[in-house]
């Protein structure tokens, strides 16, 4: 017999793992195979943000929940410094050193 909350949890993650590499692919595709600089009216970085962004958050999510809590213990440890990369590796396409 299984833990039905385990289940769930297994799930979860599987989901957050196929919904990553499916976007990764379709990102990755689109930024080889397509020139989507004649069919778009700005830059097509910015597209590849707004799709990586959602992806980023909702799949990285368990990690930005440490990081938050490392902080507001008053410290910070490896995740910390991954996850300001990230955010910041995310703008640079766009010319936007934040």
């Amino acid at each position: 017999m299984t833990d039905n909350k385990t289940d769930t949890s297994a799930q979860f993650e599987y989901g957050r793992l196929l919904l990553a590499l499916v976007s990764a692919v379709v990102i990755m595709f689109a930024m080889h195979a397509v020139d989507l600089t004649a069919i778009l009216p700005f830059k097509p970085e910015l597209l590849y943000v707004v799709f990586a962004t959602p992806v980023q958050f909702w799949s990285g999510s368990f990690m930005y929940v440490n990081v938050w809590n490392t902080l507001k213990r008053g410290s910070s440890n490896m995740n910390t410094l991954i996850a300001l990369g990230l955010y910041h590796y995310c703008w640079m396409p766009l010319g936007l050193n934040l």
